[in-house]
């Protein structure tokens, strides 16, 4: 895990990418590759680590997922600095929220894939490690520790 300064304390990300599917015959993923972007204050960052643990045993099994280390929760959006958001707040103010109250920037907040199959156990798995839907028209927006 690698740190990063910000003006909210460290935010904490997971850089955990070894993946060696490339060397196994005939594997076809169904988790995309491990990376880099999940970008979270440290209690977030471990309550996503716990719910992806939970999502990908339940939805692949224990053992392949200890073995590949694949990603299971697909993050879309994670931490962003202040002035990205403020940039994105600046071009749309109805998707994107003001940066001075905005989860990501605070990195407490993710946004998730929702084209997956088994959404609806992703989504019960994210609520019952902490996680919260920040908003009901947007179903791929989650919070940490935050009541809405």
């Amino acid at each position: 895990m690698t740190t990063y300064s910000t003006e909210y304390g460290p935010i904490y990300y997971d850089s955990s990418g070894n993946d060696h599917r490339a060397n196994i015959v005939n594997f076809v993923a169904k988790f995309p590759k491990r990376h880099e972007s999940v970008k979270l204050q440290k209690a977030a960052l471990d309550a996503f680590h716990e719910a992806e643990r939970r999502y990908a045993h339940r939805t692949l099994g224990k053992k392949l997922w200890r073995r590949f280390q694949s990603r299971a929760i697909v993050v879309t959006g994670s931490w962003r600095s202040f002035s990205l958001q403020q940039m994105l707040y600046r071009e749309d103010p109805q998707r994107y929220a003001n940066p001075y109250s905005s989860g990501h920037v605070q990195a407490i907040a993710i946004d998730v894939n929702t084209t997956n199959k088994d959404f609806q156990l992703q989504r019960e798995i994210l609520k019952n490690v902490g996680w919260k839907q920040a908003r009901t028209d947007e179903p791929w927006h989650w919070s940490w520790g935050v009541e809405v």
